[in-house]
């Protein structure tokens, strides 16, 4: 008996088993429970599914391209480790959403529309030196050098980064239409002039005719010399032909790949027309807005590593080029103090006058003049590491009132 009982049950479970087989088998998959909104249904809970929508094709990333006039021409140094390697940069972090192909002055269009052509759209963007815009606006001029203005390139990045210049340069470009998102700063050691034969002082040159621009043409025009405009590429020309006496253009490295050395041996300094230099991204302001904000923030860290690595090469190379020059007999002349105070009382008078003019002008400058007072003090402070320092401010130039007359 009790094995017949065992047999029914077994028989019994077999059949209960075969009943239930199908509801767990292959071709009906056990529904899981649907996620709810943090992507998980509660405990006990049966959520209702919403479909979600899945592309089944990637949309690539939009891609913006550019195009950029600057100011030095392609295959030279200045261009190919400069404005190259800065579109090259954007290009790379911006994982080519950016592309801006780069032209030399009068690539796009002529060399003096080129403010005028990022104001309309016609160029996407330039690489700019404020200065050339001088004659459109004086201000502008304080953007990208002032005579005995900062003493170097890092004490300008300074003044544009953290004590508002850079809004400042926002506000007179704005209202042309342009957005200035950063600015570089790389200018190192300028030189006064050089000449074909020598001078030791600006009151031996009463007659000779300088190469300048921009505001140092205005002070050299007031002391009563006379002062002409050309183009870089006509520089070594008219230094050799005589059409100018005296042909001012950049540093020590620009100078002497210019081969300005060759026919102009004679060189003075210091560069107290521009003693630091910056230079601008202009972008038209639609093509700016146009990008997201990632993209406009990867540009500026571009334009942030073009900072650090201009400067330090455009010292490298200054050292570099003054040792060729030395080598090839140049002869180097400091000008006299008389001459910088005579330069530098005739500045302040300038921008005395354009203050009075243009409200702009002299808030820029007089943020510009504040800095560098408060740049003064650190130096006063720590100015010489030596055993022999000075305890006192260093003193201006002279004290009393210079006149060549």
């Amino acid at each position: 008996m009790k094995r017949k009982y065992l047999l029914s049950v077994l028989v019994a479970v077999l059949v209960i088993a075969a009943m239930l087989l199908p509801a767990c088998g292959e071709d009906e998959a056990t529904p899981a429970p649907t996620a709810g909104p943090t992507g998980t249904a509660a405990p006990g809970e049966t959520a209702t599914a919403t479909p979600k929508e899945t592309p089944t094709v990637q949309q690539a990333a939009k891609v913006y391209k550019w195009t950029a006039q600057g100011l030095p021409s392609p295959g030279t140094w200045s261009f190919d480790t400069g404005i190259a390697e800065f579109c090259n940069k954007v290009d790379i972090l911006t994982d080519g959403q950016v592309q801006i192909t780069p032209f030399g002055p009068g690539g796009i269009v002529p060399f003096d529309e080129t403010r005028d052509a990022v104001s309309t759209g016609t160029l996407s963007c330039a690489l700019w030196w404020t200065c050339y815009d001088v004659g459109a606006r004086p201000v502008t001029a304080l953007f990208g050098t002032a005579p005995f203005g900062f003493n170097s390139n890092q004490e300008y990045q300074d003044w544009f980064d953290h004590w508002g210049g850079l809004e400042l340069a926002n506000e007179c470009y704005n209202d042309w239409g342009i957005i200035v998102p950063c600015v570089h700063s790389t200018g190192a050691a300028q030189i006064a002039g050089q000449t074909t034969k020598e001078y030791k002082s600006y009151q031996e040159m009463d007659g000779c005719i300088f190469r300048s621009s921009a505001l140092a043409a205005e002070v050299l025009q007031s002391v009563g010399l006379e002062t002409i405009f050309l183009p870089a590429a006509e520089l070594f020309t008219a230094i050799e032909r005589g059409v100018i006496d005296v042909v001012e253009y950049a540093g020590p490295n620009w100078n002497y790949r210019s081969a300005y050395h060759e026919v102009a041996p004679f060189v003075l300094g210091p560069g107290w027309h521009e003693p630091a230099s910056a230079s601008m991204l202009l972008v038209n302001e639609d093509v700016w807005n146009e990008l997201p904000e990632n993209l406009q923030t990867k540009i500026i860290a571009a334009n942030a590593w073009y900072v650090s690595f201009g400067s330090g090469l455009n010292r490298h190379e200054d050292i570099w080029a003054l040792g060729e020059m030395r080598k090839y007999g140049c002869t180097f002349n400091r000008l006299p103090d008389r001459d910088l105070q005579i330069l530098y009382d005739a500045w302040l008078e300038i921008a005395a006058e354009k203050s009075a003019d243009d409200p702009l002008f002299k808030k820029v400058f007089d943020s510009q003049q504040e800095y560098k007072a408060l740049l003064a003090d650190i130096t006063a402070f720590n100015w010489d590491l030596s055993f022999t320092r000075s305890e006192q401010p260093l003193p201006k130039i002279i004290t009393e009132k210079a006149s060549w007359e």
